[in-house]
């Protein structure tokens, strides 16, 4: 649609081979877009040529459905930064929410030398072979499909493939849930884009400039303050803030407006501040974690979390009983019992 903002899907795609990565980083970043799919490490190519030469069973990842579900994908057999000693266990139950999707380099090898004895066309399906690579945590970047997963195994944020667009703002909205009281998601993609791109993001500035105003408990608390205390402890005295970005190069925002190497990022944190509704303080005194908690709910209704459940659970009861108990109006009539006129 003209002048409809392109969607980015920030997946990372699993590499392990041939040194392609930095040390305890064995994934690399993997966009998906109506234009192309790829990264820097994977090559690139256009997504109707992807959707094209796959496989039917292969092609019916290719979607915006899937490409959203697996840049979300949260675990997988192989997590990147976020390895654990549960990787195998995944693979071995295939309890995995990422997906084998066409490799970009080897689609340009397969265009430039036509499928042959040594380089065969891509798999109708995903075979053992795959799996066997997730129990081995081996993954070469020359194999007909990648293993794509969340884009937080790489970075959470997705800033970084925003900035390596070059753009000259930047929106970041923070749900990860960090433990208090710094935010180190933030930090650690501000890391990664001046270690992957050279571009430097500083938050040094008065006023809204500063990060620390994130931290819970820089809000001037609320009275009474012996009352309040628990919640005073949790407030933020603001939830966003506005930072620097330079970029190692000059770069031509707009055809009017001369070259500049400087961007601006406003970041916004999920956090409680004192000018919250009181629904949602009170909400906040119930739920401790709020507003950092764990997506993943109870598996059983009970204790904290019981009181939750009830307290979703009952309006929808009481909205369906009242519609149950609603008397009929008969047809020519208002709500009211007052006669219409058509």
């Amino acid at each position: 649609m003209e002048g409809f903002p392109q969607v980015l899907f920030v997946a990372s795609a699993a590499v392990s081979t041939r040194n392609r990565t930095a040390p305890g980083r064995p994934a690399v970043p993997f966009t998906f877009s109506a234009v192309y799919a790829g990264g820097p490490d994977t090559g690139w190519v256009r997504t109707d040529t992807m959707e094209r030469t796959a496989q039917p069973l292969i092609a019916r990842d290719l979607t915006v459905q899937s490409a959203m579900a697996v840049s979300g994908a949260a675990f997988a057999s192989a997590m990147g930064a976020r390895t654990t000693f549960l990787e195998r266990l995944l693979a071995l139950s295939n309890l995995v929410l990422g997906t084998w999707i066409p490799n970009p380099l080897y689609l340009a090898e397969l265009a430039a030398r036509r499928p042959n004895h040594r380089m065969h066309r891509l798999p109708r399906v995903r075979r053992l072979r795959y799996q066997l690579q997730e129990l081995a945590n081996r993954y070469s970047d020359t194999s007909p499909l990648l293993l794509c997963t969340d884009g937080g195994h790489f970075d959470n944020l997705g800033l970084v493939e925003l900035l390596r667009l070059r753009c000259r703002t930047v929106y970041v909205i923070d749900a990860s849930g960090d433990a208090p009281p710094l935010a180190t998601t933030l930090a650690q993609a501000i890391t990664l884009a001046y270690e992957e791109l050279g571009v430097r993001i500083t938050f040094d500035g008065p006023g809204d400039l500063d990060p620390l105003d994130l931290v819970p408990g820089s809000a001037t608390p609320l009275g009474p303050e012996e009352a309040m205390k628990v919640l005073n402890a949790r407030f933020s005295k603001r939830c966003a803030v506005r930072g620097t970005i330079t970029y190692p190069e000059r770069i031509m925002f707009s055809p009017e407006g001369p070259p500049d190497d400087k961007g601006t990022i406003i970041f916004a944190k999920a956090s409680l501040t004192p000018a919250m509704p009181y629904e949602l303080l009170s909400f906040a005194v119930e739920e401790e974690a709020f507003p950092s908690g764990s997506t993943i709910p109870s598996s059983t209704p009970t204790g904290r979390s019981a009181t939750t459940w009830e307290r979703r659970r009952r309006p929808w009861l009481r909205d369906r009983l009242a519609h149950r108990s609603a008397p009929r109006v008969p047809a020519g009539m208002a709500p009211g019992g007052t006669p219409t006129v058509d």
